[in-house]
């Protein structure tokens, strides 16, 4: 069964209103693409700084080798 909808009245906004709606999309979208340049700009500061970290002679020095003790749960006490 085939079912004809040429007689069904489809509302369609004033054409000034859709230029204003497409404008304002067009306004967002254009702040999510800096958003999204940001993130990525973060990101790649905070991957930088983390190999950075990673790879400086403080940080190798500091890292806790693997034939050394576990902490203690006194270590992490507070002095009375």
């Amino acid at each position: 069964m085939m079912i004809m909808l040429t007689t069904v009245p489809i509302p369609v906004a004033p054409a000034k209103e859709q230029h204003r709606i497409v404008a304002r999309f067009d306004e967002l979208m254009a702040r999510c693409d800096a958003l999204e340049k940001l993130r990525a700009e973060r990101d790649a500061k905070r991957s930088a700084v983390h190999t950075a970290e990673l790879r400086s002679p403080q940080a190798r020095a500091s890292t806790p080798q693997s034939d050394a003790s576990p902490p203690t749960a006194t270590a992490c006490a507070p002095s009375p």
